[in-house]
């Protein structure tokens, strides 16, 4: 092995930058600019020191260590990588690997962050359920050492809907996340997979002939839920949680709060006249809106549509629809359902109906003589 080159010589393409010191250092031509030729100078002296050290060591290693080295630049040749690339990637994941946890402790950490951030009770309680069939199948694997193409696998092997696998994307892309916040691990493995393409489905509503033969088969309990679900358009969730003292009649106005909102931000939904009149007839205003045995109760009456699929959104779909094609404004449709913008309302809840369909919606009251016509005669 020859001396090592070290040359120093002048640059003329910087006002600062007077002298270059040009060497290979790792098979890698390397440069070093200094303000005047005594720093160059004084730089080129150590480099030459150094790569001088460094060839003693080459001699210095056996023949074995030689050919593994010469086997293993062969190997890297088609990545057009050197054996430093390989050795800085390897020290990385090591590194990375010594400051990681198993996915059973980060799970566990990432839950207890997210209740100290005092996230809602329904989001914590998704992401125990979610994370906790995760953590069955990668509990005792090191964190930084999970990769994409195993959590996709896992993903696709979930048996479920695919809106319900780009859940549980979200979800474990969140918790690699937060290891990456920490340094658990060096990358989020999640980035890599993508999200299922979910087929597009026509949403369900009620027609009004069906909404008045629920009311009419419907256990009278329940009745103000119905009406609350169907002419107020909220959320599952919200209704659940809804108290009377939320449902003011008077000011014609029912307060969504913060705390029970999906979106956590707090929100007024107006009360239609028709509305108002199924609401006059629960003089008992106390408490929960949602009544005792609702399921069952509300099964039974839906079961009498003979519709052939299960209950969904149907009330809220049909409430963004007969809203915006009785009142021709999307702005309060969407704001009355919660949303920040007319894209969700135009994307998912939307569908078209006719202003006279809209005009017997609205229409649909406790008193209505309709009612009675909604159940045939036997």
């Amino acid at each position: 092995m020859g001396k090592p080159r070290v040359t120093v010589k002048p640059y003329g393409h910087s006002p600062t930058s007077k002298w270059v010191v040009d060497f290979i250092k790792n098979s890698k031509r390397n440069r070093k600019f200094f303000r005047t030729k005594k720093e160059a100078s004084t730089f080129k002296d150590q480099i030459l020191i150094e790569l001088e050290n460094l060839g003693n060591k080459a001699f210095a290693i056996s023949d074995d260590l030689r050919m593994e080295a010469v086997q293993c630049a062969e190997r890297l040749a088609p990545f057009k990588g050197s054996l430093t690339d390989a050795v800085d990637f390897y020290l990385a994941h090591l590194e990375a690997s010594r400051k990681s946890c198993t996915i059973a402790e980060l799970v566990q950490d990432y839950l207890a962050s997210k209740s100290r951030s005092q996230k809602r009770k329904r989001h914590l309680d998704d992401l125990k359920s979610r994370l906790r069939r995760f953590n069955e199948h990668f509990a005792q694997q090191v964190a930084s050492c999970v990769k994409a193409k195993d959590i996709e696998l896992w993903i696709h092997g979930l048996g479920v809907e695919p809106q319900t696998m780009n859940n549980y994307r979200t979800i474990v892309s969140g918790l690699f996340a937060y290891a990456m916040k920490h340094g658990f691990v060096n990358e989020n493995p999640v980035t890599k997979i993508e999200k299922v393409k979910v087929p597009s489905k026509d949403i369900a509503i009620l027609t009004p002939t069906q909404l008045r033969k629920l009311f009419a088969s419907a256990d009278q309990r329940i009745h103000a839920y119905i009406a609350i679900a169907a002419f107020a358009g909220l959320r599952i969730a919200e209704l659940d949680k809804l108290h009377w003292d939320n449902v003011n009649l008077e000011s014609g106005l029912i307060e969504v709060t913060a705390g029970n909102s999906k979106t956590s931000s707090r929100r007024h939904v107006t009360i239609q006249p028709n509305l108002q009149a199924w609401l006059f007839q629960f003089p008992d205003r106390i408490g929960s809106v949602k009544p005792k045995n609702l399921r069952r109760l509300l099964d039974a009456a839906w079961s009498s549509l003979e519709l052939g699929r299960s209950r969904s959104n149907d009330f809220r779909h049909s409430f963004a629809s007969y809203h915006y094609a009785m009142f021709g404004n999307p702005e309060q449709t969407a704001m009355e359902l919660g949303h920040s913008d007319t894209s969700m309302l135009y994307k998912h809840y939307r569908e078209l109906v006719t202003k006279t369909e809209a005009e017997s919606y609205w229409d649909i009251t406790k008193s209505s003589e309709k009612l009675k016509l909604a159940i045939p005669d036997s």
